[in-house]
């Protein structure tokens, strides 16, 4: 069922119930906006650490790789949008292997390209928003919207450096109001963080009830301490059924939420902030860095306080 969505404070971002979903087969369409007409995919090449002139925040070569990825999206190439992807992130978004073939790869490209069908809808165009680099210059945060035929749909974008080229590393879109920018971060890995909790926080009230997404940005050590009345998973120190279910409480009867502050360090951050409906909330997160990425390893949740309090 889907939530209506909410209208809130700009300085919130709101984040609504409708996600990428799996299930019906990719749609293709026509191009009706110039943006959307690129048909190739052809590579680009990463520009070396250090070559980006500090007054120019987003190199042209890492801009451009959004912007083809998305290009070729909206156009209805899907296979080839595949072709773009990191090899990560279509382990990410795989789901259970049946084919030899894909066994070997260790994902699915069939469900890699099920996946970004959904989240391109009927989008026919689109346009940039907020952009993040990382802080060693050798990744790019996006967003922005898709556009055409339906509801506008927000979308997070993250490029990295795969092989010598930009590859889009996350990708996930819906048919939510665009959110607004998270308080500013005092240094830039702990606004990468941010973004990070901002994704997870999209993909808790947004994402189809698998969350497999949703898990992947959890550390392996956070989901086993979770309450897990379930027997282990073979390989694992937790049931994904009993991570589910923390999921889906923490969803439950919300709607939004807004990020209040961002503080840490290079390798731990902290961001609190609240949840908003019905059973509003205020949250503190807590992010540490695995390996090159950021993850979610606490996450607390207490009765909001009363106006004035």
């Amino acid at each position: 069922m889907k939530r209506p969505a909410w209208t809130i404070a700009a300085f919130f971002p709101l984040i609504g119930m409708i996600g990428c979903q799996r299930g019906a087969p990719p749609t293709s369409g026509t191009v009706s906006k110039p943006v959307a007409t690129a048909k190739t995919s052809t590579e680009l090449a990463v520009q070396p650490k250090g070559d980006a002139k500090k007054s120019d925040p987003v190199p042209d070569a890492m801009e451009t790789a959004a912007r083809s990825f998305l290009q070729t999206l909206v156009s209805g190439d899907i296979r080839a949008a595949v072709e773009r992807t990191a090899i990560d992130f279509r382990k990410r978004v795989s789901g259970p292997l049946t084919f030899e073939e894909e066994r070997k790869l260790g994902f699915s490209n069939g469900d890699t390209a099920e996946f970004l069908g959904h989240c391109r809808g009927n989008s026919q165009g689109f346009q940039l928003g907020r952009r993040r680099r990382a802080s060693d210059g050798q990744g790019l945060w996006v967003r922005g919207t898709l556009g055409g035929d339906g509801p506008t749909r927000p979308f997070t974008l993250r490029l990295i450096n795969e092989d010598g080229n930009w590859r889009v590393a996350w990708f996930f879109a819906a048919a939510i109001p665009d959110p607004a920018s998270p308080p500013e971060a005092a240094d830039p890995e702990s606004a990468w963080a941010a973004e990070t909790l901002i994704d997870f926080l999209f993909l808790v009230l947004g994402s189809e009830p698998d969350y497999r997404l949703t898990m992947s940005l959890m550390t392996e050590d956070f989901k086993a301490s979770l309450p897990s009345p379930s027997v282990a998973d073979p390989g694992l120190k937790y049931a994904k059924r009993d991570v589910r279910n923390w999921l889906n409480n923490l969803r439950a009867q919300r709607s939004a939420f807004g990020i209040d502050s961002v503080v840490g360090t290079p390798m731990q951050v902290t961001v609190r902030g609240r949840f908003l409906g019905q059973d509003a909330a205020e949250f503190e997160a807590n992010l540490v860095k695995d390996g090159q990425n950021w993850k979610i390893n606490g996450f607390q949740v207490a009765a909001a306080k009363a106006p004035g309090n």
